[in-house]
């Protein structure tokens, strides 16, 4: 059976399809599916964060929405870091080298690496 996206504009990107498909076949999780999703950001885009957020009363320009988050986001993990989370620390579970994927090909010296970009990235001042 084929099947196809009736209305592209609402995937959230979600992949809860991937995960019954997988089940359909007695599988859990995505590895076995049959579906594969390529994400082109999902339906939160700016432009639509920036609507709903006027409806709320809040607004913003783009440029305020993008401080904003990223505000939220260095937040997050100044409260993660300052209860423990540490970088240096994070494992990477085998599964991430061995399942097949849209995007593959990573070895754990790529992914640490990326880990030191991200932690160096929230560790200093924003531009």
């Amino acid at each position: 059976m084929r099947l196809s996206v009736i209305d592209a504009e609402r995937c959230t990107g979600c992949q809860i399809c991937t995960f019954a498909c997988t089940r359909r076949l007695g599988y859990a999780g995505s590895g076995k599916t049959a579906i594969h999703i390529k994400s082109v950001g999902g339906i939160y885009t700016p432009e639509l964060t920036l609507r709903a957020l006027a409806a709320a009363g809040y607004n913003l320009t783009a440029e305020q929405l993008a401080e904003t988050a990223d505000d939220i986001y260095r937040a997050k993990f100044a409260f993660k870091l300052a209860n423990g989370f540490d970088f240096d620390k994070l494992t990477i579970p085998q599964r991430v080298f061995e399942t097949p994927a849209v995007v593959s090909g990573f070895d754990e010296a790529y992914m640490r690496r990326a880990i030191a970009v991200a932690a160096n990235q929230l560790a200093s001042p924003r531009a």
